[in-house]
C-alpha cells in the first residue's frame, strides 16, 4: 500500500512539475505587447484605424505624439518599441543605429503643400519671388521646398523670404495677412481651405512622394521578430479594410484625433485623409536610393554629418515577409 501511494504521489508530483513547466513555457512564448508611438496627424490616420479596429497583430499599446521628431525621441529615450516618422527623423535618428527601419506605412506627399490666399493673385510658386513663405524648420516639407521646389521654378532661397513659423499656427497667420504663403501639412490645409483663408497651388507630391515610415528599436526586432512580422501583417490587413470602409475609417480617424486633443470639423478630416497615397510597396534599391538622396541633401544642407549605415538601418525584409513575398 505504501508502494502504491508513493507511486502515485510521484506520478501526481511530476504531473503537476510538467504542467508547471508547461505553463512557464506557455507564459513565456506569449506575443510581446508592443509599444507603439504614432503621429497625431492625417500621417497617422492608417495607424489609429489598425488600434480602433483591433488588427493589429500581436497585443499593441499606443501613445500619440504631434510631430515625428516627437516619436524618434520617444523610441531613442526607449519609452517606444516602434513608431512611424517621415523622411528626415528616419535619417537623422538613423546615425545612432538605434532602430530599423522595417516598412512603408503610407506615403504623404499630398498631405503637404503651399497655400495662398484665396484672391491673392499668386497662381504659382513662380508668383512668390519677393513674397513671404512659412516653413517649418527641420521638417521634410522645408527641405523640400529649398531643394525640390524653389529649384524647379528656378529660384532660391534668396527670391523668397522664408518665415519660420509652426504648423500649427499658419492658418492664423496666413488669414491675417502675416505671411503671403504658407508650406504646411493636412488637417491644417484642410482647415484653412473650408474656411476660404487659402487655396492650394503646389503639392509635394509632384516632387517627393513622402514616405512615412514603421521603424522599430533594434534591440526589439533581435529578440522579437516574429512578433514584429505579425504586426506588420495586421498594419496590412488594416490597409485592406481601410480601403473597403472609407466613410468609416473617416469617422474612426475623427475620433482617434479628437482623443488626442485634436478636434476637428469631419468635413475636415475626410478632406485632409483623401490626400494620404496608402501604397504600402517596398522596392528595396529604390528606397535606398530615395533616402540616400535625402540625406545628401541634409548633408550639403548643414543638418547631417553623415550618413547612416544603410544596410543596418533598412530591414525591408520584414516587410516582404509579412506581405509573402
Amino acid at each position: 500500500m505504501r508502494t502504491w501511494t508513493t507511486s502515485v504521489f510521484g506520478a501526481v508530483l511530476r504531473a503537476v512539475i510538467v504542467l508547471v513547466m508547461a505553463g512557464g513555457a506557455a507564459y513565456a512564448a506569449a506575443p510581446t505587447s508592443i509599444r507603439f508611438a504614432y503621429q497625431t496627424s492625417i500621417a497617422g490616420g492608417s495607424l489609429m484605424v489598425t488600434e480602433a479596429r483591433g488588427l493589429w497583430g500581436v497585443p499593441v499599446e499606443s501613445k500619440g505624439f504631434v510631430a515625428g521628431s516627437d516619436v524618434l525621441q520617444a523610441i531613442l529615450a526607449g519609452s517606444a518599441d516602434a513608431g512611424s516618422m517621415a523622411t528626415t527623423p528616419v535619417i537623422t535618428g538613423g546615425q545612432t543605429g538605434s532602430f530599423v527601419v522595417v516598412a512603408v506605412a503610407n506615403r504623404v506627399g499630398n498631405t503637404t503643400a503651399i497655400v495662398v490666399p484665396p484672391k491673392s493673385g499668386i497662381k504659382t510658386v513662380a508668383d512668390l519671388k519677393g513674397k513671404t513663405l512659412a516653413v517649418q524648420e527641420g521638417t521634410t516639407t522645408a527641405l523640400d521646398i529649398r531643394n525640390y521646389v524653389l529649384a524647379h521654378f528656378h529660384m532660391t532661397t534668396d527670391d523668397v523670404h522664408l518665415v519660420n513659423m509652426n504648423m500649427g499656427d499658419m492658418p492664423a497667420a496666413l488669414a491675417g495677412g502675416r505671411v503671403d504663403a504658407i508650406a504646411s501639412v493636412e488637417p491644417y490645409i484642410a482647415t484653412a481651405v473650408l474656411n476660404n483663408i487659402g487655396v492650394r497651388i503646389q503639392s509635394m507630391m509632384d516632387f517627393d512622394p513622402i514616405p512615412a515610415f514603421i521603424v522599430f528599436r533594434r534591440d526589439f526586432v533581435e529578440k522579437h521578430e516574429d512578433e514584429v512580422v505579425d504586426a506588420l501583417r495586421g498594419y496590412y490587413k488594416a490597409v485592406d479594410w481601410i480601403r473597403s470602409h472609407p466613410k468609416e475609417s473617416v469617422d474612426v480617424i475623427a475620433s482617434g484625433l479628437a482623443k488626442q486633443g485634436v478636434r476637428l470639423d469631419r468635413p475636415v478630416v475626410e478632406m485632409a485623409w483623401n490626400t494620404v497615397d496608402l501604397d504600402t510597396s517596398v522596392t528595396d534599391d529604390q528606397m535606398k536610393a530615395y533616402l540616400k538622396g535625402a540625406a545628401d541633401l541634409l548633408v550639403k544642407n548643414g543638418k547631417l554629418k553623415k550618413e547612416p549605415d544603410w544596410d543596418k538601418l533598412l530591414r525591408f525584409d520584414l516587410a516582404h515577409k509579412a506581405m509573402g513575398k
